[in-house]
């Protein structure tokens, strides 16, 4: 939001000076905006900063920069949201890579995968687990660290067979890709 001299309602005004501009700043970001408080903190008196407040808008100028910050968040949200979409996207298409190994292993009998039903299980609990902490930290805005993916829970599950059933279930991923069936 920019004005027609330029400038946005946030920034210094033409015949604001610069302690003026400063209170202004100290008062706009306060948690809970409070001219008196603001007064205690800079040391200022409590009619100087309310003349200040009225003949720079203060209200008007923080109202501004509270919508600005609301857009920005918005923005990130979005984009966030974008990103955990084309994320589960990915996951999604690992998921069913594996499960289209499992199948073929378990319709042919194929002796290449020798899953125990339990670690099948181990392996999808620990991976819905994962996602679902990934995902709540990104909403919640937390930094998220390495991302994991299934050869980091395959190693910590540490189990050989699992490292194999990725392995396959990319190598599979790689023959429809070609168009093979």
């Amino acid at each position: 939001m920019v004005t027609e001299n330029g400038r946005r309602p946030w920034d210094r005004r033409e015949k604001e000076s610069e302690p003026a501009y400063r209170a202004f700043l100290a008062w706009r970001d306060q948690q809970r905006r409070n001219v008196a408080a603001l007064a205690r903190q800079l040391k200022k008196s409590q009619s100087l900063l309310w003349r200040w407040h009225r003949k720079h808008r203060w209200a008007e100028r923080a109202r501004a920069w509270d919508a600005h910050l609301q857009r920005q968040w918005e923005e990130q949200r979005e984009d966030l949201f974008e990103e955990l979409m084309e994320r589960r996207r990915r996951r999604a298409k690992e998921l069913d890579g594996i499960a289209r190994v499992l199948s073929r292993a378990g319709l042919s009998g194929a002796r290449e995968v020798p899953l125990k039903p339990e670690v099948c299980v181990r392996l999808a609990e620990r991976y819905a687990r994962l996602v679902t902490d990934l995902e709540e930290r990104m909403l919640a805005g937390e930094e998220e660290g390495p991302e994991e993916t299934f050869d980091s829970v395959a190693r910590n599950l540490d189990d050989a067979t699992l490292h194999r059933l990725i392995k396959l279930a990319r190598r599979e991923e790689k023959r429809l890709m070609r168009g093979g069936r």
